[in-house]
């Protein structure tokens, strides 16, 4: 597996909220995700961490992936450390689907915690989806590499 050099980090791309608290100021983020982009086996595999939900943090990952694209036929995103989705994220999650097959892109989904494939299952998102267990299924899977 071969790590890209960078790291982006949603968090740093945001607006900044400042907040008082016992008369300190302090700066916190309004997102609460991440992506990490490797590269595994020439496959693009894109690891989101946090939150995927309505606005920011859904937005901040749609811009991402769809700003590598071209650099891959197919690529898999990497669920694993999602820790809330709500609608929005769902929403972004299809059109994501959507915008990678018109480019000529795969999007395969891996390793889901149990929540989050339950929530597929329920809105009927995983027949619509390819989802595996595991990154390395996923990336097993491809047969294209980048481009």
């Amino acid at each position: 597996m071969v790590r890209m050099n960078c790291i982006a980090e949603t968090s740093t791309l945001a607006p900044h909220v400042e907040a008082q608290v016992y008369g300190k100021s302090y700066k916190e983020s309004k997102l609460k995700s991440s992506l990490e982009i490797t590269i595994n086996q020439g496959i693009l595999v894109v690891k989101a961490r946090g939150r995927l939900v309505y606005r920011d943090e859904a937005a901040a990952l749609f811009g991402e992936v769809l700003r590598l694209l071209p650099q891959s036929q197919q690529f898999v995103l990497d669920l694993s450390e999602v820790e809330m989705i709500d609608g929005g994220g769902l929403g972004e999650l299809v059109i994501l689907l959507e915008r990678a097959r018109f480019a000529g892109s795969a999007m395969k989904i891996a390793n889901p915690s149990k929540f989050i494939r339950e929530l597929l299952d329920l809105t009927n998102l995983s027949s619509v989806f390819e989802i595996y267990p595991t990154v390395e299924e996923a990336v097993q899977s491809c047969d294209c590499e980048l481009a």
